[in-house]
């Protein structure tokens, strides 16, 4: 181990220390292991697998991150160079979404299936987007799914593709 890289990742050693994983990868690499046994050598990045690993991961991978302002109730873009202090809520973070959805008019001949999710990706489920507003949960959906629409709200949306279908279609 590394003192210098010890005190640039501390975070990510504090979180080991007190018995937590790990997230790394090589700097010059695009694929982030999980890890209970860290080296915390020079080369690596190192983030605390924690709620706010996803956000760190698309900071370190060049993804672009904004913030919730509760003032203007917008997204603003995060601009910095340094890695956000993540002590707010972790509902004030998001990783800024693709902005496919500008298209979108309310209704349902322009609207789009995406997996929608709000904070776990893992618990995506499948929606029609039909509409972007700008607030904490902008993307507006209507259950296709269910005998009437039922309209939501979610964090994340993502358009499907073609080989997300064949997996989901793998699932059922």
């Amino acid at each position: 181990m590394n003192r210098e890289i010890i005190k640039k990742y501390k975070e990510a050693f504090d979180w080991w220390l007190e018995g937590g994983k790990v997230w790394l990868r090589y700097k010059d690499d695009k694929e982030w292991k999980l890890t209970d046994m860290p080296y915390f050598n020079e080369g690596f990045i190192y983030i605390p697998d924690d709620g706010y690993a996803e956000l760190r991961k698309a900071w370190y991978d060049g993804g672009k991150l904004q913030y919730y302002h509760p003032v203007f109730e917008n997204w603003r873009d995060y601009n910095k160079q340094e890695i956000p202090d993540f002590k707010t809520s972790l509902f004030d973070w998001r990783i800024k979404p693709d902005e496919w959805y500008e298209e979108l008019d309310g209704t349902i001949e322009n609207g789009v299936i995406c997996w929608v999710w709000d904070d776990d990706k893992k618990n995506k489920v499948i929606h029609m987007v039909i509409e972007y507003k700008e607030s904490a949960y902008p993307f507006i959906t209507i259950d296709c799914a269910m005998r009437e629409l039922i309209v939501n709200a979610w964090r994340y949306a993502e358009p499907i593709k073609c080989s997300d279908l064949k997996e989901f279609q793998k699932d059922e």
